[in-house]
């Protein structure tokens, strides 16, 4: 739902970065997770452990308690077989198209960041396009955010987890008891701190976020989730 939640997010804000283009839809990918050589079920498991990350995934690793090594993704299946790095935390998918788990043989079950996309053209390209033409790709926005997150989940990750499962041996890992309480404790200070500086900046950084839980709500209770 995360990108249905994206989507509606813009509808609502509508950011002053946009403007000068037609933002056509915009979607997710899934979670970032622990793909790592070592099953990872706690913070001790974690500590000082070396895994690629990139944006917002750094500071996650930092609160954890990991030690973030910034890198590529084509980089990231020799820097594990040297051993530079135990592991990554990004969406699932790499798994197969990397061929990560090959090496990578545990996946811990505790969801972190995602890293959102949007289509765009330019605006006077939009306006000058015919007013049925641009009723179509009105309609598509919300329809195409919902069928990039289900294939993205369904066929692209679900496909690689069950390519990892059934022919690298691949373990899901789920966080000890109480674990992950303590986990959201450590991640919860960077929102509120992103709340306080973007309110400071003029910006609704708390509207922003009350929405955003609002209309993830809004959209799971839809699905059925």
């Amino acid at each position: 739902m995360a990108s249905l939640t994206l989507w509606d997010l813009y509808q609502e804000f509508k950011p002053a970065e946009y403007d000068g283009f037609k933002v056509v839809t915009m979607f997710t990918t899934e979670p970032g997770y622990l793909m790592t050589k070592k099953p990872v079920r706690n913070l001790d498991d974690l500590k000082g452990m070396k895994l690629r990350a990139a944006g917002t995934g750094v500071p996650v690793l930092e609160a954890l308690g990991a030690s973030p090594v910034g890198m590529s993704m084509p980089e990231v299946p020799e820097a594990v077989q040297t051993g530079l790095i135990e592991g990554t935390m990004t969406s699932r998918e790499v798994l197969q198209d990397f061929k990560l788990a090959e090496q990578l043989k545990y996946v811990t079950d505790y969801p972190t960041v995602v890293v959102t996309f949007a289509a765009v053209m330019k605006q006077d390209a939009y306006d000058a396009l015919p007013a049925p033409v641009q009723k179509v790709i009105d309609d598509l926005g919300r329809e195409m955010a919902l069928w990039t997150g289900n294939y993205h989940d369904n066929e692209n990750v679900g496909g690689a987890l069950k390519w990892s499962q059934d022919e690298q041996g691949l373990e899901i890992v789920g966080l000890d008891e109480g674990q992950e309480g303590i986990w959201d404790g450590k991640l919860a200070p960077m929102v509120d701190s992103w709340i306080k500086d973007t309110d400071a900046a003029g910006l609704p950084g708390q509207n922003f976020v009350d929405t955003l839980y609002e209309l993830r709500d809004k959209n799971a209770a839809e699905a059925g989730s």
